[in-house]
């Protein structure tokens, strides 16, 4: 029982000690959780993670009740909290703001910054450093990250992922390449963004039979989503029919 409960703390001390560096956090954190078997692991998890783990409902809560935050407001904010804690995850929204004001240039310098050391290969990182490149038209690079990514973490999956890749590979005029992956993401994706995309990239290359395919298929999974979906995910549809 007393061997149990050794092992027990000892986990406990090693992922407190992971999600520490993990987030960014002065190495004195990591001391005090190693000092003190117990406590130390105990006072990090109340401090720092009681509150991430019903941050997202809380902000769900807070966003009915509340206007939503100016995104320019947003990075005001964002940037006070770099400032007085650069950890990784204040870093990464910042980055992310940045890229939602279409500075990519900022967001970029970021997370070039971020990718060093243990979080080289960060997958989420990786993804929105081929999405800022993609943004400023570096096709090729966003495709070698993407490749990177994948390579570097196989077991990591994410739709926005492989759709950021189908639209590189589109980009780069590997039309085949790019029709394979848009037709994998058909029986994938959730909802219609990648239709949409996928419907751009057959317009483009004069294949206006699958388009209209695309399309009719667009239209009847519309349909079918919940209430609650179809109206954030109806814009697609929108924007495909006003582009014919």
């Amino acid at each position: 029982m007393q061997v149990l409960s050794i092992v027990a703390v000892l986990l406990l001390q090693v992922f407190c000690v992971v999600h520490a560096l993990k987030r960014g956090y002065p190495y004195h954190f990591v001391t005090i959780i190693l000092l003190f078997p117990l406590i130390g692991p105990l006072a990090y998890l109340i401090i720092e993670m009681g509150p991430t783990l019903y941050y997202r409902h809380l902000r769900h809560f807070v966003n009915h009740i509340r206007p939503k935050e100016d995104p320019y407001q947003q990075l005001v904010r964002l940037q006070q909290d770099v400032q007085r804690h650069p950890t990784i995850d204040n870093q990464h929204r910042l980055a992310e703001i940045y890229m939602q004001l279409g500075q990519f240039n900022e967001a970029l310098y970021l997370l070039n910054n971020l990718l060093q050391r243990q979080f080289a290969t960060d997958p989420y990182l990786l993804l929105d450093k081929a999405r800022a490149l993609f943004a400023l038209g570096e096709y090729q690079k966003a495709k070698c990250v993407l490749e990177f990514l994948a390579n570097a973490n196989p077991g990591f999956q994410s739709p926005q992922g492989h759709l950021l890749f189908a639209r590189t590979l589109s980009a780069l005029g590997q039309t085949q390449c790019a029709s394979r992956e848009f037709e994998r993401l058909e029986s994938h994706f959730h909802g219609l963004e990648s239709s949409y995309y996928f419907l751009q990239h057959l317009r483009k290359h004069n294949n206006y039979s699958k388009a209209q395919e695309i399309l009719k298929n667009m239209r009847k999974r519309l349909h079918r989503l919940p209430s609650h979906y179809r109206n954030a995910e109806k814009s697609w549809l929108k924007q495909a029919e006003q582009e014919r």
